[in-house]
């Protein structure tokens, strides 16, 4: 997988998506604290995806997230679940603004937000 550099030092960016997709929304996962501390790899992770449910798969596999972890054993059962599935609800026809929550949450070991972009299409020939 490549990466490329953060625009800023709030931001991750993976792989850019081609401009001509369409269809395309970016859904928000807040970390819930669970046990009183955030946890990598960031207090909010933007997915681009086509459908929440991508979106989730997208999450658990190359963002690192889970979901159900008070049920695993993951996570406390006072405060909750670390991060929830997304909902087509959730979704957005752009990246979010790093919310000062988030700034003001995010440490040394946790940046305030990652994005995960979608994978870009091979083009055909012509196009």
């Amino acid at each position: 997988m490549s990466t490329t550099a953060p625009a800023d030092t709030t931001r991750c960016h993976f792989t850019p998506t081609d401009p001509r997709d369409k269809g395309m929304n970016f859904y928000t996962y807040r970390q819930n604290n669970s046990y009183g501390v955030f946890h990598t790899p960031a207090v909010s992770v933007v997915i681009e995806a086509s459908t929440a449910e991508e979106a989730d798969r997208i999450a658990v596999t190359r963002g690192g997230l889970y979901f159900d972890g008070c049920a695993s054993g993951q996570d406390c059962g006072c405060c909750g679940d670390r991060w929830y599935r997304a909902s087509e609800y959730d979704a957005s026809a752009d990246v979010p603004e790093v919310s000062r929550s988030d700034q003001w949450w995010s440490g040394d070991r946790v940046p305030p937000q990652l994005v995960i972009r979608a994978e870009a299409k091979a083009l055909e020939a012509g196009q």
